[in-house]
């Protein structure tokens, strides 16, 4: 439903037939499940500002975000691009 697709065009781009897909629509209205997704609810945006470097005081602890039911543990030595890859993850729709 989210793809904007009809069921026979969705069926044929992710290889599945057109009748399953409205066989599981059917199972899952008989079911009670909603079909249509939830409304996302807004993260508020929160600005972290690193506080000045002194390279005598650094710190062994991972530096620890909460998002919803995720939790990320992020180490010190961390290398930008798997944490950027990481939170686009996060960020994508499930």
């Amino acid at each position: 439903m989210r793809s904007g697709l009809s069921g026979a065009e969705f069926g044929r781009r992710a290889g599945v037939a057109a009748g399953t897909l409205a066989w599981w629509r059917w199972k899952f209205r008989s079911e009670g499940v909603p079909l249509r997704p939830r409304a996302k609810r807004a993260l508020p945006f929160v600005e972290i500002t690193p506080a000045p470097a002194d390279p005598g005081l650094r710190s062994r602890e991972p530096l620890e975000l909460q998002v919803a039911d995720v939790t990320l543990r992020v180490p010190d030595d961390f290398e930008e691009r798997t944490l950027t890859r990481v939170l686009q993850v996060l960020r994508s729709p499930r």
